[in-house]
């Protein structure tokens, strides 16, 4: 029924596909976006804080550096993509922030892997 169709396909998609599913994905492996309003993002203790490098102290480098990251439903930081860096402190705020852990977030009473938007302001001391 559709120009470049397949005689004997299903009208609509394949029988247990979904619309706008992941091709290769994982049940239960779909991030939602964090949304502050009904999701609570509660760090574990112990997480270290960020540590300025001697590089970016000696050039007395200050900003505001952006990631969005993964929190998993295991409570792991993953996937962090730099949004707006701040030299010489990239590779070190990855590491730090990569290294925490959280409380899984639950959103509808169940744990998911929420995208979340990450916001440091560095100052050099």
């Amino acid at each position: 029924g559709q120009v470049g169709g397949q005689v004997g396909g299903e009208i609509g998609g394949q029988i247990g596909g979904q619309f706008g599913g992941q091709l290769g994905g994982q049940p239960g492996s779909d991030v939602v976006p964090f949304d502050s309003s009904r999701m609570r993002a509660v760090p574990m203790p112990g997480n270290k804080p960020i540590e300025y490098t001697r590089e970016a102290l000696e050039a007395h480098v200050e900003g505001t550096m952006l990631l969005r990251c993964t929190i998993t439903t295991t409570g792991e930081v993953t996937n962090c993509r730099i949004l707006k860096p701040v030299p010489h402190m990239e590779k070190q705020v990855l590491r730090i922030v990569q290294s925490w852990r959280y409380q899984p977030v639950l959103f509808e009473g169940k744990a998911v892997n929420t995208d979340m938007l990450f916001t440091f302001r560095l100052v050099a001391r």
